[in-house]
């Protein structure tokens, strides 16, 4: 409890002769943030608690009058403890001044901080270290799966779920929105045995929130919690989300491994690998994936090709058992077996060390090279004197290089080299970002390790979708080819009234000049009408020629 009482208050606080009344106990200590609580406060008279005639508490809102009577917030009549209801906010730190007077007129006063609690909030006990390497200190970690930060002012930590111990006060402490608090043993000064124990959580109300018991503790491997399934974890992580530790026939306390000292393990040894992943199934081969740690470069190795799922640049935990191949290869007997884990960031090794020194296995570099050819499939680069080809890895074998790239061009690539101890190294890109031009001023910025994009299939056209619709502008078209054939039609009606009278006045060819005129204009008619239909493209009203035919051939026969 938080409670500071000051000079003054002590001194009224003790008697300097019989009779004056006294403040045993308080529960003014703390209360839940900006919210109405009971409280209480214990007072003894030595005249006999009888004599005590009122007991207030004076707040900076308010000032509340408690009573023994069992009403107004108090529980109990007559147990000497004076209740009553306060609404104080209390997401600041309060005082306040409780007040005891007598019938005698004895008073006594003192003051009293009340620091607001949070009384429930989603936080648990997520991690334990009981047993820490040599030179550590032990931790309990706290998890907040809630998304609001939460003061722990009033919440205890303690190793004896009977509370029998002196706990850990988390009155300094915030956790944050989804997120860890990692208490080491240095501040709590709780010693957990290496045997078991528990680890208990506790509201400020004195509810258990968490209580995690665990067995007996290997070194260096802590008890977490992942999935709601509790297990000892080889790759401890405080202050980050826990990892499964599911290795098949892993020792316990074995701690994972650098590449480097993996390398000097014997085929067999059960092992776990960190690394960051350089190289996805299928990129180099089925079976297996490249993990690298800035020490060396690794095979993640499974005979069924079960794989989780992965990107390029994730950093994982592989358990498993040492090959007896020649080249770092670590077999996971599933695909449990392979875990994500918090990033970690790695520096590629250098390309023109990595070739001079001439490895047997696959590693993961990066480096400047000048290219000498260029087909559409690979490229060829100097470096350092050395030649490279640079080819795109087998699930990305349907890129293919910039046409624009030409020999005297530098490329600065990003990927996994192989065949290095031979005459013919090769340099495999495992995303089309990770290999750059850098003579080509649209591209400045360096490779990074990232995910290869998935290539989207190619457009296809079926038999239906290569029937086009009319756009605007021919349907516009298609209006004026219409009025142009009214206009047309007025045309030639005026033409025929003209020609009937001229061949009324000569009455001997009459019938001839009208059949030749007929046929003549009603051709004319017809080509003007095809042309239409071609220059527009679409016409519709096919009905229309026929009968102005129709109507053309009923006047040139009655023409006289």
């Amino acid at each position: 409890m938080a409670i500071h009482v000051d000079p003054g208050s002590k001194l009224l606080g003790t008697p300097t002769h019989a009779g004056r009344p006294t403040i045993v106990t308080n529960k003014l200590s703390s209360l839940p943030v900006a919210t109405s609580a009971p409280i209480a406060i214990a007072v003894h008279d030595p005249d006999g608690d009888d004599d005590i005639q009122s007991v207030a508490l004076e707040c900076p809102n308010a000032t509340y009058e408690l009573v023994d009577t069992g009403l107004g917030g108090d529980r109990v009549a007559g147990d000497n403890q004076y209740g009553g209801i306060a609404k104080i906010d209390t997401s600041v730190p309060a005082i306040c001044k409780a007040t005891v007077a007598d019938r005698s007129a004895l008073v006594v006063s003192e003051s009293l901080t009340i620091t607001g609690y949070v009384a429930d909030a989603p936080v648990q006990v997520n991690e334990i270290l009981p047993n820490p390497a040599t030179g550590n200190n032990e931790f309990v970690e706290l998890a907040n799966t809630g998304s609001q930060a939460v003061p722990l002012f009033g919440w205890t930590l303690d190793d004896d779920p009977a509370g029998g111990s002196k706990p850990y006060l988390l009155d300094d402490w915030v956790i944050p929105a989804n997120g860890y608090l990692v208490i080491d043993s240095a501040h709590s000064k709780l010693a957990l045995n290496n045997t078991g124990d528990h680890v208990v959580l506790k509201s400020p109300t004195g509810q258990v929130k968490d209580d995690v018991a665990y067995g007996n503790a290997s070194q260096a491997v802590s008890w977490g919690v992942v999935d709601g399934i509790w297990g000892w974890e080889h790759t401890s992580t405080p202050g980050f989300q826990n990892v499964a530790d599911v290795a098949a026939g892993l020792q316990a306390g074995s701690s994972p491994q650098t590449i480097a000292a993996f390398t000097q393990l014997s085929p067999g040894e059960p092992v776990s690998l960190v690394g960051v992943v350089v190289a996805l199934p299928n990129m180099l081969g089925s079976q297996y994936l490249l993990v690298s740690d800035g020490t060396g470069t690794a095979q993640i190795y499974h005979s069924t090709k079960a794989f989780p799922q992965l990107r390029l640049g994730d950093t994982v935990l592989a358990s498993g058992t040492k090959s007896s191949t020649s080249y770092p290869r670590l077999i996971v007997a599933s695909a449990d077996d392979i875990a994500s884990v918090p990033a970690r960031s790695i520096t590629a090794n250098d390309l023109a060390a990595v070739l001079a020194s001439k490895p047997s296995n696959d590693i993961y570099v990066s480096g400047d090279i000048t290219l000498t050819k260029r087909n559409a499939k690979s490229l060829v680069g100097s470096i350092a004197g050395q030649l490279v080809t640079v080819v795109w890895a087998d699930s990305l074998s349907e890129l293919t290089f910039d046409p624009l790239l030409a020999s005297g061009d530098s490329v600065q690539v990003l990927g996994i080299l192989t065949n290095a101890d031979t005459a013919n190294p090769t340099l495999v890109i495992c995303a089309s970002s990770n290999l750059i031009a850098t003579n080509h001023v649209s591209q400045v910025a360096a490779p990074t390790l990232v995910e290869p994009a998935v290539a989207s299939p190619a457009p296809t056209l079926s038999r239906h979708s290569q029937t086009l619709a009319l756009p605007k502008p021919i349907v516009r078209h298609t209006f004026d080819g219409l009025e142009a054939l009214r206009l047309a039609s007025q045309s030639l009606t005026l033409q025929l009234k003209v020609i009937a009278v001229q061949s009324a006045l000569a009455e001997v060819s009459a019938s001839v000049r009208v059949a030749t005129i007929k046929r003549s204009f009603l051709g004319l008619l017809y080509g003007t009408i095809a042309l239409l239909v071609s220059s527009v493209g679409v016409i519709t009203l096919l009905h229309a020629p026929r009968e102005l035919s129709s109507k053309l051939r009923t006047r040139a026969n009655s023409a006289p």
